[in-house]
């Protein structure tokens, strides 16, 4: 647990398509994981999530909500996923494997997306959390209101955070 509630962080994602960095908000950052709110568009709630990075996983877990309510959770399976701090700047940068996802419906449907087709037996716990709807597909954080009572930094407070960190931060 190295971050703070509130604080904000930058999500770095590297993958075939590049590198994107997104601002976040930590939510929180305990036994669970690392819980961050995803900053959407200004004035856009659609585009918000929240996305949890388990302790040592290959994965993270994305809430995906609409302006009225939650519409599922896609779990992204990653290579790596290692904090970072460097010129005042801290994040997290995750490493896409390049073989897709799962999507997951509110009523504990799945499917694979992207190349994620065959058996990957990292995915087989993952599986079978949501079929029996085990923690994170329990209903934890679905709550539309609850996304909305978590800080969002001011849109120069994310400016700035994303200029220092185009500095270059160490590569993970």
């Amino acid at each position: 647990m190295i971050y703070m509630a509130g604080q904000t962080i930058v999500l770095r994602e590297r993958g075939a398509d590049g590198t994107s960095d997104r601002a976040c908000t930590v939510v929180c950052d305990e036994e669970r994981g690392l819980l961050l709110r995803v900053l959407g568009a200004p004035g856009r709630a659609d585009t918000d999530r929240l996305v949890l990075l388990p302790p040592g996983a290959t994965h993270a877990v994305w809430w995906r909500f609409t302006r009225r309510a939650f519409t599922g959770w896609h779990v992204a399976l990653y290579e790596s996923a290692t904090p970072w701090g460097a010129r005042g700047v801290a994040g997290i940068t995750v490493v896409d494997r390049g073989t897709g996802g799962i999507d997951v419906t509110p009523d504990l449907r799945w499917f694979r997306t992207g190349a994620a087709t065959g058996g990957d037996p990292d995915t087989e716990p993952l599986l079978s959390a949501i079929e029996s709807g085990h923690f994170p597909f329990d209903g934890t954080w679905c709550d539309r209101s609850a996304l909305a009572s978590w800080r969002r930094p001011r849109p120069a407070a994310i400016t700035a955070l994303l200029y220092r960190h185009r500095t270059r931060p160490p590569a993970a």
